[in-house]
């Protein structure tokens, strides 16, 4: 997700010189190549239960990482290419799944979770922990385009349209709400008592708060030259998602920087978090996923089959 002028990016074989994480991605070295090359040298581990392999593909076209861990799915793909550079997270029994296209043209996230509701719900609980984004019969996307000329955020939720059109460049960044079935649409009006959307729109903020609920279930929406963020609380304790997205962080919990770059997804009872510290020093994926553990500086499976990625300066190394 390229969400600023020039760096501040996930950087998934996308930068100028490091900190990237180099799945056959830099001028010289400190590529992780596997599927880097002419034909093959893959490394595939299928290592588990089922599957929970990890593919590593680095190429021209593709760069992916394919971590099946889980009873089902749970797998990361992380497409590192000119075209895609997506991470997708494939987490619970049905979807879940948070795809991060991060291209010259998309860079969106797409989190598809869920068969029935439509909502931005982000259940939190014993069973799914999902984060409900086109999570119902039609839409309910969340489509962040981060580029030059929009970094807009589109979010249809309903059969037709109850979209969130968030243009965040040089001459707008505006937010349109349609909500309804046909207009019925708030564009920044605040109600009497709650469930409302306030829109600061200026240099500063742009924030959209939505209170829905009972308790919390909101969408904080700081789209300004300082944030950018969207935090979801969806459930009784935590399954936020903040993305931080602007001149200065650009972060998901994302860090993305000198130091960090990391993704932090607290889903699931206990942690199911992705770690994601892309820096000078290490650039390590750490997957927590299931009730302890699995995690890719990784547990996943029955015994280890651990994959520690350093991804530096030095070394780059894989160790399995």
């Amino acid at each position: 997700m390229w969400a600023g002028t020039a760096l501040n990016r996930i950087k998934v074989g996308a930068g100028t010189a490091l900190n990237r994480i180099k799945v056959g991605a830099g001028t010289a070295l400190n590529r992780i190549k596997v599927l880097a090359g002419t034909a093959l040298n893959r490394i595939k581990v299928l290592a588990g239960t089922a599957l929970n392999r990890i593919k590593v593909g680095a190429g021209t076209a593709l760069n992916r990482i394919k971590v099946l861990a889980g009873t089902a799915l749970n797998r990361i793909k992380v497409r590192a290419g000119t075209a895609l550079n997506r991470i997708k997270v494939l987490a619970g029994t049905a979807l879940n799944r948070i795809k991060v296209r991060a291209g010259t043209a998309l860079n969106r996230i797409k989190v598809w979770a869920g068969t029935a509701l439509n909502r931005i719900k982000g259940w939190a609980g014993t069973a799914l922990n999902r984060i409900k984004v086109w999570a119902g019969t039609a839409l309910n996307r969340i489509k962040m385009w981060a580029g030059t000329a929009l970094n807009r955020i589109k979010v249809w939720a309903g059969t037709a349209l109850n979209r969130i059109k968030v243009r965040a460049g040089t001459p707008l960044n505006r937010i349109k709400v349609w909500a309804g079935t046909a207009l019925n649409r708030i564009k920044v009006r605040a109600g009497t008592p709650l469930n409302r959307i306030k829109v600061w729109a200026g240099t500063g903020l742009n924030r959209i708060k939505m209170w829905a609920g009972t308790a919390l279930n909101r969408t904080k929406l700081w789209a300004g030259t300082a944030l950018n963020r969207i935090k979801v609380w969806a459930g009784t304790a935590l399954n936020r998602i903040k993305l931080w997205a602007g001149i200065a962080l650009n972060r998901i919990k994302v860090w993305a920087g000198t130091t960090l770059n990391r993704i932090k997804v607290w889903a699931g009872t206990a942690l199911n978090r992705i770690k994601v510290r892309a820096g000078t020093p290490l650039n390590r994926i750490k997957v927590w996923a299931g009730t302890g553990l699995n995690r890719i500086k990784m547990w996943a499976g029955t015994a280890l089959n651990r994959i520690n990625v350093w991804a530096g300066t030095a070394l780059n190394r894989i160790k399995m």
